[in-house]
């Protein structure tokens, strides 16, 4: 199984992978860049699991060196699912990544760190109903500690978020002209049709 770590800045993407490897990780360059990419093995439940750290990002709307590499291995569709990490103290700024990773239709598991940090701060997360309308797995995690227990358990579990979305009419209809001029229809296809949608004049 190849799993993606993807998540913003500083959200413990790396502590995460350290934490599930043992910390015996390969860095390598992402080819034809200076981006770094970390990469894992560990074996679970019998079974053989390579971890991805992909470079960390706001968005998948690419900007930056970083986000052309994380934007490209998602694209690449060479992967099982992935774990998407959020600072459980800055939700809504992590979700701006869950629901691109939603539109795209990627199977994936929420994992929700620093979630006692936001409790001090008096921030508290219904993870059941944010998994109820997300359609995915929401796992509290500490890597630090070691507490993976409720991620591990719910791997099996991954899957697309059944949330929705929706556009204008008349970016609908100008999104399925596209398509038929299209011979690829691959995830990339799908993805160069959002990013560019509100760009789409009727």
């Amino acid at each position: 199984m190849k799993v993606l770590l993807v998540g913003q800045p500083n959200v413990g993407k790396s502590s995460l992978l350290n934490a599930l490897t043992g910390a015996k990780v390969i860095i390598s360059n992402y080819p034809g860049t200076t981006v770094d990419v970390s990469t894992g093995e560990a074996v679970i439940g019998g079974r053989k699991f390579t971890f991805i750290d992909t470079p960390g990002v706001y968005s998948l709307t690419p900007s930056s060196e970083e986000e052309k590499v994380t934007d490209g291995i998602i694209l690449e569709g060479d992967y099982d699912f992935v774990i998407q990490v959020i600072d459980a103290t800055a939700l809504e700024r992590g979700l701006i990544i869950t629901l691109q990773l939603a539109e795209l239709g990627v199977p994936m598991i929420v994992a929700l760190n620093f979630w006692e940090e936001a409790e001090k701060r008096g921030i508290l997360i219904n993870r059941d109903m944010l998994e109820r309308i997300l359609g995915v797995p929401v796992v509290n995690i500490n890597p630090v500690k070691r507490n993976l227990k409720e991620l591990v358990e719910r791997l099996d579990e991954a899957k697309p978020s059944r949330y929705t979305f929706s556009y204008d009419d008349h970016i609908e209809i100008a999104i399925a002209e596209v398509m038929k001029r299209l011979k690829y229809e691959g995830k990339l296809s799908r993805r160069v049709l959002r990013s560019n949608s509100s760009k789409v004049t009727p």
